[in-house]
Formats: C-alpha cells, sequence, structure tokens
C-alpha cells in the first residue's frame, strides 16, 4: 500500500478561488547553484533605451556590492547593490499550501506612508511546484523505484499525487523543499482538471512541511501522520 491507496478519495471538485490544496500553474524559477548575472549597461552614455549585456557566472568580488555602477538605465532601476539574475523557468503545476497575510494599507496614515506600504496588500500564496514522473518508455529523475519509496513515504520533502482518473496510478511529486510565494496572478492559471487536493492528504503534506522545516505541530497532528505512515509502510 501507498499513500494512493490510503486515501480515498483523492480529490474533490475545485473553484479556482486560489483555495488551499488547489492546483494552479504557476511560473517556477529554476533553482540554481550558483546564479548567472546579466551585467548589463547603456549602449550609449544618452540612451536609456539601448543597452549592451554579457550573461556571466557570479562573482563575489564584482557582484552586489555597493559600488558605483555605470549609467543607471531609466527602466531597471537597479540599486548600487543590485544585480539581474538570469534563470530559466516553466509553467509548473504547483499546489496551494496556504494564504498568506496581508497588511490593510487604509489602516495607515494617508499620504507617503500609505503610498510605500500599498504593495503589502497584494494577496500571495504559498506553493509547491509538481514534478512528472517519467513514464515507462521515458527516463528522468523521478522513476519507479523513487517514486515507489516517495509513495511509502521515505522522503519528507517529497509527496506524490494520483492521475485524476486513474487513482492507482502515480501523477506527479510536489516538492516540499522547493516551496516559492506566488500572487497566483498574471501567468498563473487553475488547472485544468478543476480538482483540488481533499483534507486528509493535505493534513499529510502540511505535516510534512512541518516537519522539515522544523514548525510548530501539534501532538494530535503528529500522532495522526506517524500512525499513517506506519500503517503505509508496513503493508
Amino acid at each position: 500500500m501507498g499513500t494512493l491507496q490510503f486515501f480515498d478519495p483523492f480529490y474533490s471538485e475545485s473553484k479556482a478561488t486560489r483555495e488551499t490544496g488547489e492546483i494552479w500553474y504557476v511560473p517556477c524559477p529554476e533553482v540554481q547553484h550558483a546564479p548567472t548575472i546579466l551585467d548589463v549597461g547603456r549602449s550609449s552614455p544618452t540612451e536609456h533605451h539601448h543597452v549592451s549585456f554579457e550573461i556571466c557566472p557570479i562573482s563575489p568580488e564584482q557582484h552586489f556590492r555597493e559600488s558605483a555602477k555605470n549609467l543607471p538605465i531609466k527602466l531597471l532601476n537597479l540599486k548600487a547593490n543590485e544585480e539581474l539574475i538570469v534563470s530559466k523557468g516553466k509553467l509548473r503545476p504547483c499546489v496551494v499550501l496556504a494564504q498568506l497575510p496581508t497588511v490593510n494599507p487604509e489602516e495607515l496614515p494617508d499620504g507617503i506612508q500609505r503610498k510605500q506600504a500599498g504593495h503589502l496588500g497584494n494577496g500571495a500564496y504559498l506553493v509547491a511546484p509538481m514534478y512528472s514522473i517519467a513514464g515507462p518508455n521515458s527516463t528522468g529523475t523521478y522513476m519507479s523505484a523513487l517514486v515507489e519509496r516517495v509513495r511509502k513515504l521515505s522522503y519528507l520533502h517529497l509527496f506524490c499525487l494520483p492521475e485524476v482518473k486513474n487513482p492507482e496510478f502515480p501523477r506527479s511529486i510536489v516538492r516540499l523543499d522547493r516551496v516559492f510565494v506566488s500572487h497566483l496572478g498574471c501567468g498563473c492559471k487553475p488547472s485544468k482538471d478543476k480538482v483540488m487536493i481533499n483534507d486528509s492528504p493535505m493534513n499529510m503534506i502540511r505535516t510534512q512541511l512541518s516537519i522539515i522545516y522544523d514548525l510548530p505541530i501539534s501532538e494530535e497532528d503528529l500522532s495522526a501522520f506517524e500512525e499513517i505512515k506506519a500503517v503505509i509502510q508496513d503493508s
């Protein structure tokens, strides 16, 4: 037995309202061991809109330092200790883990204080990206032996989700070690399956998230998690 068989049903209908457990497609940046920097400057001293640039590895001696840069570029507005990071990205399905708290700017004094804090009122969500499982005729990171271990809860930072129409078969792997914040706005869209993960498997995901990030967790939730894990791994 694995997580796919233990939770039945695994999904329920989603209204695409950015609720916890929903699956959204979100642009996900690739996590790099060493960032790549886009060194950019004006093509000529008088031109703001034409630039020259060089893509180069990060240099601790050269980048993110309080040193004078070249002439400023209006649309980039880079400060002396800021750089442009070049990274690949992919539109991936992501599980919505939580809606994050916001600040109501209207509660602040009118004027510069309210204006400066205005962006803190934008809704934001904690999401975890999902990665495809390799098929029988293809190779990839998540092949059958690894997926089987994930289904047995051998890795607390990974969780296996089933196919929507064939819940006996694995669909993808949720990576809790790659969680990030998104506004779920421009460039994002709800999954066309129109489903969300039910409370029981979501509780497992939240418990795993709490364990790997050393967050507070109730004795009841931890006990329930350990009990389910034991049943799955002993079967």
